[in-house]
């Protein structure tokens, strides 16, 4: 079953770089499995940075955001610079 993630203050996994929450993009991360050679599952992963996107299938998708679920056949996620302020400490390094 495929994946995608999307995602703006991420921690690194062990196949995908940390995200960086200040450079006004969005990461999507999608993975798909794939058998290989020898016949073991493997996941194909890709990064791709985005202002925009949208998401459309036949049947509705679920998204999970902030522990809310939504289900839709179309899902539209932008970027709105400077919407949010958000307060961290000075030892926050981004």
């Amino acid at each position: 079953k495929a994946t995608i993630e999307i995602r703006n203050l991420a921690q690194g996994d062990d196949d995908i770089r940390p995200a960086r929450p200040t450079d006004g993009k969005l990461e999507v991360v999608i993975r798909v499995p794939e058998r290989s050679w020898f016949g073991k599952s493997v996941m194909n992963v890709s990064l791709i940075p985005v202002e925009k996107l949208v998401v459309k299938c036949d049947r509705p998708i679920s998204l999970v955001a902030d522990g809310e679920v939504f289900e839709s056949p179309e899902l539209q996620i932008k970027v709105i610079p400077k919407a949010l302020r958000i307060v961290t400490s000075k030892n926050r390094k981004f």
